[in-house]
């Protein structure tokens, strides 16, 4: 009877762990050892993968020769038959997805044509909550002239991601002197929002689920500006753990208005 064993890879999960941020990870390596008490022969490894396909070829990663290949949902699983190496590349944009802890375990086995032998490769992903980020917003530009003016609203929607599976945004106005009226319906135009803040220059309106917002100038205040100025409004996107930020500059440009004199009857 032979008797042979499989040494060099252990059967505890091996951790690959997320952040907040948007990762990349570095393969996890290794070589397997066989030991046979009867002789020192010839070996064969392979691997599998509950429900998995294995792929054979030649795959060539970081220099290295791998022929056969497992590809899951979290990363693939590369082996070269003959010296029993092995790397596992995480799919980086599949373990930033994850919010939560999960596992992905692959057998490894050794053949020396009549026994074979068995352990169990576990890699452990560590998950957590990724921050969403919000892309940032182009500035409003309203320029006075000498005649009586009056401005146009402008209108945009807020461009909010979050690499998490499954991540519900809302978008909201945060910071600022003035309060933010919520959780009333606002119509401008065609377009209803939940959210507004009053500025120094304009009404800003917000719709927190979509991250749809409008900012109505006002007309009096602009034109009675001399000189240039500016304000800032601060839009958050948030997963209902983490935020990002982004702000909105509205930008003014000042003249002299020309003096109208009316006659009286």
């Amino acid at each position: 009877i032979r008797d042979i064993g499989v040494t060099g890879v252990q059967t505890c999960a091996l951790p690959i762990s997320d952040t907040s941020a948007t990762d990349s990870f570095s393969a996890v390596t290794g070589i397997l050892t066989t030991s046979d008490r009867d002789d020192a022969g010839s070996f064969v490894y392979s691997i599998s993968q509950t429900g998995a396909t294995v792929d054979s070829g030649a795959y060539v990663v970081s220099a290295a020769n791998y022929d056969r290949r497992i590809v899951s949902t979290l990363g693939t699983l590369y082996l070269d038959s003959a010296s029993g190496a092995y790397r596992f590349a995480a799919d980086a944009a599949a373990v930033n997805a994850r919010s939560s802890n999960t596992t992905s375990s692959f057998t490894l086995t050794v053949s020396d044509g009549a026994t074979t032998d068995s352990r169990t490769l576990s890699i452990s992903i560590i998950g957590v909550n990724d921050a969403p980020v919000l892309a940032s917003v182009a500035s409003i530009n309203l320029t006075d002239t000498s005649a009586d003016d009056t401005f146009t609203n402008v209108t945009g929607t807020l461009a909010g991601s979050d690499v998490d599976t499954g991540a519900a945004l809302a978008y909201a106005i945060v910071g600022g002197a003035s309060p933010v009226a919520p959780s009333t319906s606002f119509t401008v135009g065609a377009d209803s929002f939940d959210l507004r803040r009053t500025g120094a220059y304009g009404t800003l309106y917000l719709a927190s689920a979509s991250g749809a917002y409008a900012f109505v100038p006002d007309d009096a205040a602009i034109e009675g500006l001399r000189t240039n100025d500016s304000e800032s409004f601060t839009f958050q996107v948030s997963d209902g753990t983490a935020s990002a930020l982004q702000t909105l500059t509205v930008n003014i440009t000042a003249v002299n208005d020309s003096t109208v004199l009316r006659s009286e009857e």
